[in-house]
C-alpha cells in the first residue's frame, strides 16, 4: 500500500511538472505573439528576421541552418534565446547578421 501511494505521488509530481512545463511555453508563446501582432498580420514574403525572434523559430519558419552556417554549436537552451541575446552575449553585430539573415533566408 506504501509503494502504491509513492508512486501516485510520484505521477502526480511529474505531471504537475510537465503541466507547469507547457503552460509556461504556451504562454510565453501568446505574449510574443500579443506583443508583435502588427508582424504576424503581415503577409508572409514580406514578414522579416528580427531580432526579437529565438533562434529555434528562425531556424524553423525561415529553414536557415544557423548552426551550419554561422556558429559552431549552438546550445539546446540557448536555442530558446532571441536572436539580439545571442548577439549580445557573443558580441556580434546583430544588424549586419540581420543583413546576411534576410538576404538568405528560405534556405537559398
Amino acid at each position: 500500500m506504501k509503494k502504491k501511494k509513492i508512486i501516485l505521488w510520484l505521477v502526480f509530481i511529474l505531471t504537475l511538472v510537465l503541466l507547469l512545463f507547457f503552460s509556461y511555453k504556451f504562454i510565453s508563446n501568446i505574449i510574443i505573439f500579443n506583443n508583435h501582432r502588427d508582424y504576424f498580420n503581415q503577409p508572409f514574403n514580406e514578414q522579416q528576421i528580427q531580432t526579437w525572434m529565438s533562434i529555434n523559430y528562425i531556424e524553423k519558419k525561415y529553414n536557415i541552418d544557423l548552426e551550419e552556417k554561422f556558429w559552431n554549436k549552438i546550445w539546446i537552451w540557448t536555442r530558446n534565446k532571441t536572436l539580439d541575446d545571442y548577439c549580445n552575449k557573443s558580441n556580434i553585430d546583430c544588424d549586419k547578421l540581420l543583413l546576411i539573415l534576410n538576404d538568405n533566408k528560405y534556405g537559398d
